[in-house]
């Protein structure tokens, strides 16, 4: 996925979290009073409840924490004073074996109190050691006797449970101590037969010899095959002058310490043979400086030259000599490596060996040292143990005894809040429900989630204080007249491909969604910007564009279609310039066959040619075939949603019907649009007219 894709993507993501935030707010503006019921009913309740509970009365207690425990490094039963020590003598005073033992004790002890429910609290006070408890129930002599019943049994139940640790621990400890008495010997015994087959002090010492012996072998090894390597891939002179390097590096122990200077020393024909080459080098630079004085047939240069060549031919001899001698040295080099590796091998078996005796040696002693220093350490704790259990010694003791009981008035103000905040969840919970079942859209956003069509236009809400529907000259509510002026101009400036509607059908999917207002107010602003518009009712069941108008019904579109009238016959003029009116008429049977007949295609065509628009007010499509069987004969259509009233699923299935009959929907019209939404096209407008109007209004 490209990163285009995915920024769409995140933003369609964006658009539908914001539709649904627009939805729930216009829910919870349509139907708070859901919420306010559940939240009164609930509070109604948790208020009966309040005032039916019976009194309650209340005894308290206190038990402090006398610090830790700490006898002589006691191993035995210790108690910290952290939060974990608190919680747990908390469950422990909750526990029902505490319970069950107060229980026993109250009716042993106080068989007169007849037993009652009570609740037990045990709480700690904030930065310190002190436990209180609280016991509430019906009867204030039975809730006081309850308490100090589980003082006393919670600290018998502390004194059984701490002697039954401390029996348990002495047992274990004894059993361990008896059993690695049994390893120690064990062990001391496998030490003693170890150290009588191997050497004592190579052992104790740790150190391996033969290991050692190892290393020097593999150095010398390594110094001689260096040295071969030498004489066996170099020449004669390149030989010499290594040998010398690595000669003079080894005696001053700067390199190479693995080479013998046994190996590295020349022999008697080499050091003769580079003494020959520095002479003749010598005899040279004499017959060099000869030359610059002498002829060349001198004699003098003739003696130097025959010096030369003697020379020439000894070192000669003496190169032929020192390579017999590397010869011989090689063989002894090659000797002396084959032997180093046969005593390389053996050592290497014997340093093995002894490693692994060394390893056993040092595993035997750490498992002793480790083996005895667990001994000694369970022996002090077995001591220890024993003289925490003599002093037997409890930190926790009852502070204070249970206090006479109170009465205890009940707060109405935590159930009451408790009540109100269920109330609202439990309402909330039926908005999400109502609001899960009602797929009616509230918002444009909404809209749009649902479907892809245009929205060409949204007309916002009117009241019924606002008058008539209708758009009339020098309308003052801009609002209104703007939407419809958006809608003429969406239409007008559209990209409708090759030739722009001039036949345009208004429908919905049900009654009373605003196709009636929406086509009159559409044909009103259509007139107005000088346009030749012809208004036709063609909702032939249950039109009333003509009170609108304050005309007669007949005759009009029914006569048309009838053949009784003449188009041009059944014209209107109305009160604004440019708008005329084609009523419906008298009601027909059977309106669809008239619809479908050879005499609306003429028609329509005979209008087309004569007014620059002709806007058609239909049926509802879910009502009647009329609006189906008319629409596919038009240019386009125009299709009225009302927002907060319309299923989406009933728009879909009008939709549905209209594509499948072939009709070009040209976009949709949303009607009684909540202006106060952010999605609202014309949010701002009504700030702007009411500035407009007041700086105008305001004298000069």
């Amino acid at each position: 996925m490209d990163e285009a894709t995915q920024q769409q993507s995140a933003a369609s993501r964006l658009d539908l979290i914001a539709a649904r935030i627009r939805r729930y707010q216009v829910q919870l503006k349509k139907r708070w009073w859901i919420l306010l019921l559940c939240a009164s009913v609930a509070v109604c309740w948790q208020a009966w409840k309040v005032s039916n509970e019976p009194i309650q009365w209340v005894s308290y207690a206190r038990i402090v924490a006398g610090g830790r425990i700490n006898v002589q490094n006691n191993s035995g039963y210790r108690e910290s004073g952290g939060d974990d020590f608190y919680g747990t003598q908390m469950e422990l005073i909750r526990s029902g074996e505490v319970r069950k033992r107060v229980f026993d004790r109250l009716q042993a002890l106080n068989p007169d109190l007849e037993p009652s429910p009570v609740t037990l609290e045990v709480t700690r006070t904030r930065d310190s050691s002190i436990i209180n408890l609280y016991c509430t129930g019906d009867d204030a002599d039975y809730v006081r006797a309850y308490l100090n019943a589980v003082l006393d049994e919670f600290m018998n139940f502390r004194r059984e449970m701490k002697g039954q640790m401390t029996d348990n621990t002495l047992n274990a400890i004894t059993e361990e101590l008896l059993r690695l008495e049994r390893e120690l010997k064990t062990m001391d015994q496998e030490l003693a037969d170890f150290l009588e087959i191997n050497p004592k002090i190579l052992l104790e010492e740790g150190h391996n010899t033969a290991a050692e012996w190892l290393s020097r072998l593999n150095s010398e090894k390594e110094g001689l095959v260096k040295v071969y390597k030498m004489y066996d891939q170099l020449d004669l002179d390149e030989s010499i002058a290594q040998r010398q390097s690595l000669a003079q590096a080894v005696a001053e122990k700067e390199d190479a310490p693995n080479f013998d200077l046994a190996a590295l020393a020349l022999g008697g024909e080499e050091r003769e043979y580079v003494t020959a080459k520095m002479n003749i080098k010598i005899a040279e630079n004499e017959l060099d400086s000869m030359m610059a004085t002498f002829k060349s047939n001198h004699p003098s240069i003739t003696q130097k030259k025959g010096e030369i060549e003697r020379l020439n031919l000894r070192v000669d001899l003496h190169r032929q000599q020192s390579l017999e001698n590397i010869q011989k040295r090689k063989e002894s080099l090659k000797f002396q490596i084959s032997n180093l590796e046969n005593n390389i091998t053996e050592w290497d078996e014997k340093a093995i060996d002894l490693a692994k005796k060394i390893a056993e040696h040092k595993s035997i002693v750490t498992r002793t040292a480790r083996t005895r220093s667990l001994y000694d350490g369970l022996l002090r704790s077995l001591r220890d143990l024993d003289l925490s259990r003599s002093l037997d010694i409890d930190n926790l003791s009852i502070m204070e005894r249970a206090k006479p009981a109170y009465r205890q008035d009940p707060d109405p103000i935590r159930p009451l809040l408790s009540g109100f905040g269920l109330g609202l969840f439990v309402g909330m919970g039926i908005l999400f429900l109502v609001d899960r079942l009602d797929d009616r859209m509230n918002t444009v956003s909404e809209f749009q989630t649902h479907f892809t069509e245009d929205v060409l236009g949204q007309v916002p809400k009117q009241s019924e204080k606002d008058g008539s529907p209708i758009l009339q000259p020098d309308d003052e509510r801009h609002l209104f007249v703007e939407a419809y002026r958006n809608l003429r101009s969406s239409i007008l400036f559209k990209h409708w491909g090759t030739h722009p509607p001039k036949l345009i059908l208004v429908t919905s999917a049900l009654p009373s969604e605003g196709k009636t207002t929406t086509s009159a107010n559409l044909a009103f602003t259509m007139a107005t910007a000088g346009a030749q518009v012809l208004l036709i009712d063609g909702d032939l069941r249950r039109g009333e564009l003509n009170e609108a108008f304050e005309l007669e019904k007949s005759p009009g579109f029914g006569e048309i279609l009838t053949e009784r009238a003449a188009w041009h016959e059944t014209v209107r003029r109305t009160s604004t310039e440019n708008l005329y009116f084609i009523p419906r008429g008298e009601p027909l049977p059977q309106t669809s066959e008239y619809l479908l007949s050879s005499v609306t295609p003429p028609f329509l065509e005979e209008v087309r040619s004569r007014f620059d628009y002709v806007i058609i007010d239909s049926a509802p499509v879910m009502a009647a075939d009329d609006t189906t069987s008319l629409a596919p004969k038009v240019d386009t259509t125009l299709f009225v949603v009302r927002l907060s009233a319309t299923p989406a699923r009933i728009v879909a299935q009008a939709l549905d019907q209209l594509y499948d009959r072939q009709v070009s929907v040209g976009g949709v019209v949303l009607n009684q649009t909540t202006t106060s939404l952010r999605d609202y096209n014309y949010y701002n407008y009504y700030g702007y007219y009411h500035y407009t109007d007041y700086y105008y209004s305001k004298p000069t």
